[in-house]
């Protein structure tokens, strides 16, 4: 079996949970009260935007390595590129809405009223997700194995 939708998977996974990530933490630091002053404000919203990218990415990398197994598995044996893009899709768009809403639900009900936050905060990502992934193995799918291989097309 040919893993060629996990590196696919795997590069999406992290381009969504770091952005996710980075925008969130940035946007957390500067609606939480960060301290203001000369550069109060921005380095505590630089230091959440870093500290999200690097846990972002730490888990846009798990989540992408679990959707590219699954999809590898659910798109064996089909070569349309339509096919393979919807299977994609629903995959990784199943793998983050598991795993993401699994995370919110370890801190559902809290009294500070962010319940809409943590439902988006597993919308979007599954949705990019599921999106891009079906873009990505999509293109997988219609390659030659020889630019699959980066033998380039062959003459």
């Amino acid at each position: 079996m040919r893993w060629r939708y996990l590196i696919a998977c795997v590069l999406v996974g992290v381009a969504v949970s770091a952005t996710v990530g980075a925008v969130t933490g940035v946007v957390a630091a500067l609606a939480g009260g960060a301290p203001t002053g000369a550069d109060g404000g921005a380095g505590a919203a630089v230091g959440a935007g870093l500290a999200g990218l690097i846990v972002g990415t730490a888990l846009g990398a798990v989540l992408g390595a679990l959707s590219g197994m699954v999809t590898t598995l659910v798109a064996r044996g089909r070569q349309g590129r339509g096919e393979v893009a919807v299977r994609a899709g629903l995959s990784a768009g199943a793998v983050h809405a598991t795993v993401l809403a699994g995370l919110a639900a370890l801190s559902w009900g809290r009294p500070d009223g962010s319940a809409a936050l943590e439902v988006a905060g597993v919308l979007v990502p599954t949705l990019l997700a599921a999106v891009l992934s079906g873009w990505a193995c999509g293109e997988v799918a219609g390659m030659s194995p020889e630019e699959h291989d980066g033998r380039g097309r062959p003459a």
